[in-house]
């Protein structure tokens, strides 16, 4: 019979234990061996560290040293220290089999945090009933927006804008930028190859052009030209700041700061690498060839089921956490410095992250961790290593092998399986490696129908492949209604990442709208129509025409709408076209408006506004502007078949149409 201890993580000792360590010492070197086992065993029954244990071969004191040994074993020796620049030798690994494994109760630090993250108390007055613009607003702010504005009309003015580039621009407004913003967000929801057929007249085109869309911006697709191609995030008159990402930077540090003080995450989160898409020029850019994304800036981020909580890319600079730790793990232990309220938090990652030395990192920083590892310079023991096999005799009997292993500290747990191919894991969240009996749904061809399989899995793999799906839960939801669509392109290294910002800001946004609703169990709006309310209010309800009855009439096949007998001009009276009405008319010009397509009993006004500048006025002739050759014959009128439900005029086709809403 032997006595060791099975607890990791030990308290400190109290002075009482202190003293009867003492004791044990002085029974070891100077006493019988027979009154040492006394001792222990008087010790053990007051202590819950000890247990009776006939695996090991040595006994353990309450810190871990070698006390007692068996008269087989060497004389204890104390290592010497290690020399200057000599590392210090590694900790030493014990080999367990399962049934050891799963007998293990190792003592683990407890998290108080819940299982599902909830917004933070900064968003305490936010309702389910709120609109989802309030929702956005939290993570791009109104006077974020205004700074844009602002930093966009200084970038202007030292480009000569108004002079020598868009020699029609003028200063630009706040209600503009959203609109802008809101357009984008629009994008997600009904993507098209390029943002300009936006603008294309749904006159000349069956597939693009939007009404609503037309009247947005004053002078249409030239004012969202200008807009792009003068936004501005940065000041364009502060001094440069010392990052590759310059121009958005504000706006990532804006997002990621927003994202963690409105959000309380759970206790599992995941780690893992971002990809924001670019196939353009840049020098940060990154060739991806084992991403769907493809090429463009790679990142690392932490993430709690689809909630972006802090993210930072990998060719801006990272402060120094730890001395000896790489760069990749510099910036992860950057990124669990973020969560440094939140103590004991679990995060699981890939074999890209995982090192004996990084989970030693993340515990001195009261952070747990767990995941695959590579078999080779990332500390795993050689005793739960299974190397590959090919032969069909040798792969039978390895499939279904478990090794398991701990650290001397008892802070590691180290294991591996055989599945189709050689799995490794290593741990330091789980207290035991145990099979747990999970069940899937089947189909059985002899009963007709699906039926129960029950089968088994290791807990830390089970609990692996449920946690640490955050990161793509994220990408999930940002690619779903992505803003830039399938096709976009950008040339402008920056337009990507400002877009992935805001899609950024909108994913988050909508996670904690919807965990608002499951906390106060009512039922939340999908994600497609919390978009398009989020884009509608962006782009001002002040400016989208509202959807009409006749204006579905343009792509309906069938008969026109009926018309009531008492209106004998059409289903509105046409107003009389003079040069002094037409320069009031300024709304035409804003082009989206609604129309009517009927055979009216009315002339075309614009014919008769044409033929009326020809026509004789004070006993002077007066002849077309521009035009002195122009006759009277050259300008017959016909009859209206088409009228503009907005400006009160009718048209005898498309070209008198196109013509007065440009003049």
């Amino acid at each position: 019979m032997h006595l060791a201890t099975t607890e990791a993580e030990l308290e400190p000792l109290s002075q009482k234990d202190l003293v009867e360590q003492c004791r044990l010492r002085a029974l070891a070197k100077y006493g019988t061996k027979q009154a040492l086992r006394d001792r222990i065993v008087t010790h053990m029954k007051s202590n819950p560290l000890f247990r009776i244990s006939s695996t090991p071969e040595i006994a353990f004191d309450a810190l871990g040293s070698r006390i007692a040994r068996t008269p087989t074993d060497p004389p204890a020796t104390q290592p010497p220290p290690p020399t200057t620049g000599q590392q210090p030798p590694a900790a030493a690994w014990v080999e367990l089999s399962l049934k050891q494994a799963a007998q293990l109760r190792l003592r683990r630090p407890e998290c108080v945090l819940e299982e599902e993250g909830y917004p933070s108390g900064e968003l305490k007055d936010l309702t389910p009933t709120c609109h989802p613009l309030e929702w956005f607003n939290r993570f791009i702010t109104e006077d974020f927006r205004t700074k844009i504005r602002d930093n966009t009309n200084a970038y202007a003015i030292l480009k000569s804008a108004g002079g020598d580039i868009y020699p029609r621009f003028t200063a630009v407004k706040q209600e503009e930028i959203d609109c802008m913003l809101g357009l984008y967000l629009r994008h997600g929801l009904s993507p098209i190859p390029d943002m300009r057929l936006a603008w294309t007249n749904p006159m000349h085109s069956f597939v693009y052009g939007d009404e609503r869309v037309l009247s947005l911006f004053p002078r249409g697709l030239d004012r969202f030209k200008e807009l792009k191609g003068l936004l501005h995030v940065s000041n364009p008159l502060a001094p440069r700041k010392d990052t590759p990402f310059v121009k958005v930077w504000d706006l990532v540090d804006h997002v990621a700061t927003n994202s963690r003080k409105n959000f309380v995450p759970p206790r599992f989160g995941s780690l893992d690498e971002i990809v924001i898409g670019f196939q353009g020029r840049c020098a940060e850019k990154d060739k991806i060839k084992y991403k769907d994304e493809g090429d463009g800036f790679i990142g690392d981020s932490i993430c709690f089921g689809g909630y972006m909580y802090a993210f930072h890319f990998r060719h801006d600079s990272c402060p120094v956490v730890e001395k000896n730790a790489s760069p990749l793990h510099n910036r992860c232990l950057y990124l669990a410095e973020t969560l440094k309220e939140y103590d004991w938090v679990t995060l699981y990652f890939d074999n890209l992250f995982m090192s004996k030395n990084f989970l030693g990192w993340l515990y001195d920083r009261k952070k747990l961790g767990c995941g695959v590892c590579r078999t080779s310079g990332r500390g795993l023991p050689d005793c739960v290593i299974q190397k590959e096999v090919t032969k069909k005799a040798e792969l039978e009997q390895a499939v279904g092998t478990i090794k398991v292993a701990r650290s001397s500290d008892f802070r590691v747990l180290a294991m591996s399986i055989y599945d189709s191919k050689p799995v490794h894991l290593m741990s330091s969240a789980h207290t035991q490696v145990r099979e747990v009996v999970k069940s899937r749904k089947i189909w059985d061809s002899a009963q007709g129908k699906s039926t129960d399989l029950e089968f088994k899995r290791l807990n830390v793999i089970d609990d692996y492949n449920f946690c640490m799906n955050g990161v793509d839960l994220c990408d999930q939801i940002r690619n779903q209604y992505r803003t830039d669509g399938p096709w976009m392109r950008q040339r402008k290294w920056w337009w990507s990442i400002f877009l992935w910002a805001l899609e950024v800001g909108k994913g988050n946004a909508f996670l904690l709208y919807r965990r608002r609703c499951e906390q106060r169990q009512q039922k939340a709006m999908m994600h497609r129509v919390f978009i398009e309310m989020l884009a509608r209010r962006l782009c001002g309800a002040e400016v989208v025409s509202p959807l009409h009855s006749r204006v579905s009439s343009i792509g309906e096949i069938g008969s026109p709408p009926s018309v009531k007998k008492s209106q004998k001009d059409g289903p509105f009276r046409a107003a009389r076209i003079t040069p002094a009405s037409l320069e009031k008319m300024h709304a035409r010009l804003r082009g989206g408006h609604p129309m009517a397509l009927e055979v009216a009993r009315t002339d075309c006004q614009w014919c008769k506004y044409k033929r009326g500048l020809c026509e004789v006025v004070e006993g002077k002739k007066r002849k077309e502007p521009g035009n002195p050759k122009t006759k009277l014959s050259e300008h017959p009128v016909s009859r209206a078949t088409l009228g503009c439900e907005a400006c009160h005029v009718w048209f005898c086709g498309p070209a008198c149409w196109n013509e007065f809403h440009k003049l």
